[in-house]
């Protein structure tokens, strides 16, 4: 670490891009430019679009990364999620240049899903990566998948695929602490703990006081992949005799779009539900301030914080969660956690109690500003990245080190049986950890 400021490297998507990691990261860099020398790299086409002006953008693919002048850093950071369209190219830059790995979602066996796809070293990488960390029954069931498509959600419930995202990594850091708790126990990598970003702004005004004579408007909004629950709610929605008093504004990306808006014709929700696709910043949030409720479901949990909760917070708006995971930990005043076991019954409770009590509703969406404010800031956040890069040169030897000796232990096992290899391992290792400063 240099005495001046510190230079960092940050591999991310960015805005515009659809993606919640994105937003995070702009919020991080905004703060993170008054502390640091930055560089932030991406591979994407578009352009790009940051409030941050003091820090260098440069573009890369993963075939051409400049090692030279990433290896000046005083540290890199990759922030990596479950969408491989965003991610991709950041794991692979990563696998060539190790540094400190963000993991936005720690189940990530959708990404590495993308390797599976076609023949060739990307399915071979897929399945060696499979096999190492869940072993050979689980390699067997990802071979079938990859021939026929078929099996892949015992391969997300029981082959998360974390330790791939990060085994050569130097560091990680996580949001979550239930995910980092797990997985201290599993790993050498070192591990951090930092809460998630999010931008408050200025003070949301009072919400007036709901009228009941006009309909509910619901929203969800963000990266609507399968586990977000869009479905279920538009069944429940569906179902409920008194569906007209309710209206649902969905904005992002929907995975699975094809069966969204089946449903909402099926069903006849036309005139209760809308589609407005991806949207500039400024919508969205028009749209937060005048809606009543949020919902932010998600089951099963990919091991992730929610930079959406975070933003319905900053619009000082209620919000229905699912209660596993980071979820379950949140303040119970701020938000209204449902049982994945009883997801429809907790709905249907909570739209018709909003009705007959909408400022409890209120109050929460005031609570959760508060937790934004208190627990996600995002120079806190910077500072952390800060501090964890100062580590960084200690770490990266330590990790050296335990690779270096694996690596002879294993070398000296196979020359010979371990009474005589144990102790010329340990005078081995002991001149690898002088060599690497562990």
């Amino acid at each position: 670490m240099t005495a001046s400021r510190p230079l960092i490297d940050i591999f991310s998507p960015l805005p515009p891009l659809a993606t919640e990691i994105a937003n995070h990261t702009e919020i991080v860099l905004e703060a993170l430019q008054d502390l640091a020398r930055v560089r932030v790299w991406t591979s994407q086409d578009e352009p790009v679009e940051l409030r941050a002006q003091n820090v260098e953008l440069c573009r890369y693919t993963p075939d051409t990364l400049p090692i030279r002048r990433l290896n000046e850093a005083d540290a890199t950071f990759y922030n990596l999620g479950n969408n491989p369209s965003f991610h991709r190219s950041i794991h692979e830059a990563a696998r060539r240049v190790p540094g400190i790995v963000v993991l936005h979602d720690t189940r990530l066996q959708h990404f590495f899903d993308a390797y599976s796809e076609h023949p060739g070293p990307d399915r071979d990488y897929y399945l060696e990566q499979l096999g190492r960390w869940h072993g050979p029954v689980m390699r067997a069931k990802g071979e079938a998948y990859a021939r026929t498509r078929q099996g892949f959600q015992e391969l997300v419930d029981t082959a998360p695929m974390t330790h791939a995202a990060i085994c050569g990594a130097t560091a990680c850091i996580l949001h979550n602490p239930d995910e980092m708790a797990a997985l201290t126990a599993q790993t050498t990598v070192p591990l951090y703990y930092v809460p998630l970003a999010g931008r408050a702004g200025p003070a949301p005004a009072p919400r007036p006081p709901h009228d009941p004579s006009a309909p509910i408007k619901l929203i969800m909004f963000g990266f609507l992949a399968e586990n977000r629950r869009l479905l279920p709610i538009l069944e429940t929605l569906a179902a409920i005799p008194d569906r007209d008093r309710y209206r649902l504004d969905i904005y992002g990306i929907v995975a699975q779009a094809r069966q969204v808006d089946d449903l909402i014709a099926s069903a006849g929700l036309g005139a209760i539900v809308t589609r407005h696709g991806f949207v500039p910043a400024a919508e969205l949030d028009a749209a937060l301030a005048s809606a009543d409720l949020a919902l932010n479901l998600r089951w099963p949990s990919m091991g992730e914080a929610s930079a959406t909760q975070l933003r319905i917070w900053a619009a000082g708006l209620p919000a229905l969660v699912t209660d596993v995971g980071w979820y379950a930990h949140l303040p119970p005043d701020s938000v209204f956690a449902i049982s994945p076991d009883r997801e429809r019954e907790g709905i249907v409770h909570h739209l018709r109690a909003y009705r007959d009590n909408p400022g409890i509703y209120a109050a929460a969406g005031r609570r959760g500003r508060q937790v934004l404010e208190q627990t996600h800031s995002p120079r806190a956040y910077a500072e952390a990245l800060v501090r964890i890069a100062s580590e960084h040169a200690t770490q990266h030897g330590r990790g050296t080190s335990a690779r270096l000796a694996s690596r002879a232990a294993e070398a000296l096992l196979n020359l010979g049986p371990a009474e005589l290899a144990r102790p010329l391992g340990m005078e081995i290792g002991q001149h690898i950890a002088d060599l690497t400063g562990r």
